[in-house]
């Protein structure tokens, strides 16, 4: 008590004297300081309260003389201890603490006003708000920012703070820290900590975090004030967002892949398709980016089913046979119902692009192909699928290759993909009323490369534009060349 009571006498000496870091050494003063927390944390009834308002005057620099910045950050500590002993002064300290962490120009008394923060989350769980903390991760300071991840991810481990979207996309957006050492504790905490407790994180965040980091944050439920200042929208930051969809994609299995690969068409691309005005808001055209980037990932494509239980069972076990069956059963079933589910928004959104002559075509394309190529079997199941929308994506290929070199060789690779798929029974099946009777009179080779030659591929539209086709084209050049040398 005699202690505490000298302890409490200096403070108010130096609260009340001018210039008194000149008098009182700062090491002097901050060994004081220390005397009087941990006492607090002993002797109950140890600390008056002149110490506490001499503490606070401290903190917020509000004093006759100008002290450095080591005296404040130990007495953010002192009082810190003070607050866990005593709830009445926590109360009202919290918004004090609040008001510095977020005008303070020094980090050090930032860090420490984030450590004493943790501790009063813990001993009063309904006290501070989550925001205080979560916001430290965007801190201009790298040592404020690694405290906050480690001092975060401390708290959501043992449940202290919930794991809710607004918290899960700062962390995330750390992904990308331009600070490398910051970036390696990010994933380090993620993959060895945070997925481990939390395993479904990427999956159940993914169209959300999409919609954050482009900035359109009226499309979330989030209410974190502060949540718009980690996000990363505009072209400058799209290797970013991109460097982020491919960390999360690549830890979700193929169920997943397929459900976000639905969820990106019904809940992003519906967005575009849904839209009243003839034009794209520029704010969203990103967002269309982004999704059409993703849906081409090569992270969301999907691994071998089919080899997964070869390599967990011999050859021998008897249940090897009905496991792979069992396999195949549901992944053909599951594979029918996103093609028949995203197959419509597609075509849709294709032909909104189109009317609206959007730069956009050729990613969508991209994309068509890809899905083409990927999910042929379950496209060919599908005979109700219009066959003018497959006539108009080869028009889309064709024009790609009369861009430039590098287009030319990124469409043959699709075109081949195409005509892989094409084959007599499938053109059988995707027959339209329309081409039925033309059909008759053309004869196909058993060949799936000369279906892009033939009428019955070709769209009404595209003929009456072109009038001609690439077979018809060859033979008008052949009898000029004939004109030519006849001349």
């Amino acid at each position: 008590a005699v202690v505490s009571t000298q302890s409490t006498g200096v403070l108010q000496n130096v609260c009340l004297k001018e210039s008194s870091d000149t008098e009182l050494e700062s090491l002097k003063l901050s060994c004081y300081l220390f005397t009087l927390g941990e006492l607090s944390l002993h002797i109950t009834d140890a600390v008056p309260g002149e110490a506490v308002v001499s503490l606070k005057e401290l903190i917020i620099n509000n004093v006759q003389g100008t002290y450095s910045t080591s005296v404040r950050a130990q007495a953010i500590i002192t009082l810190g201890k003070i607050c866990l002993i005593h709830e009445k002064v926590a109360k009202d300290s919290s918004m004090l603490f609040s008001r510095v962490l977020k005008d303070s120009d020094d980090f050090e008394i930032r860090n420490n006003i984030l450590i004493v923060l943790s501790d009063l989350i813990v001993r009063y769980p309904t006290l501070i708000t989550e925001y205080c903390v979560t916001d430290c991760l965007h801190d201009k300071s790298s040592v404020v920012r690694r405290q906050a991840m480690i001092v975060v991810t401390k708290l959501l481990q043992e449940d202290f703070l919930k794991w809710r979207s607004a918290t899960v996309m700062k962390f995330i957006s750390n992904l990308v820290n331009d600070d490398l050492n910051l970036k390696q504790l990010c994933e380090l905490c993620l993959s060895n900590v945070l997925l481990v407790r939390y395993p479904k994180t990427y999956f159940d965040f993914f169209i959300e975090v999409v919609f954050f980091a482009n900035g359109l944050l009226n499309f979330l439920a989030a209410s974190d004030p502060n949540l718009a200042n980690f996000t990363l929208p505009g072209a400058e930051n799209t290797e970013k967002r991109k460097m982020i969809y491919s960390a999360m994609l690549q830890n979700l299995n193929d169920q997943q892949k397929l459900d976000i690969t639905t969820r990106v068409c019904k809940e992003i691309l519906t967005i575009f398709i849904s839209e009243k005005n003839d034009s794209i808001d520029t704010k969203l055209v990103p967002l269309l980016q982004d999704a059409l980037w993703i849906l081409c990932s090569p992270s969301l494509k999907l691994s071998s089913l089919k080899s997964r239980a070869a390599n967990d069972f011999d050859e021998d076990d008897k249940n090897m046979k009905m496991i792979n069956a069992q396999t195949k059963v549901i992944s053909s079933i599951v594979k029918e119902n996103f093609v028949e589910n995203c197959t419509p928004i597609i075509i849709n959104l294709r032909q909104k692009l189109k009317k609206l002559k959007s730069p956009l075509q050729k990613d969508l394309t991209r994309f068509i192909v890809s899905f083409i190529g990927d999910y042929k079997n379950e496209i060919e199941v599908l005979s109700g699928t219009d066959s003018e929308f497959f006539a108009e994506i080869q028009y889309d290929i064709n024009e790609m290759q009369n861009e430039d070199s590098e287009s030319h060789v990124v469409a043959t690779k699709l075109e081949l993909k195409i005509n892989a798929l094409v084959t007599p029974g499938f053109l059988r099946k995707f027959k339209t009323p329309q081409t039925a009777n033309r059909s008759l009179a053309v004869k196909y080779v058993d060949s799936p490369g000369n279906y892009f030659n033939s009428p019955l591929f070709c769209a009404p539209t595209l003929q009456a534009s072109t009038n001609i086709h690439h077979s018809s084209l060859k033979k008008k050049k052949k009898k000029k060349k004939k004109k030519g040398v006849e001349n």
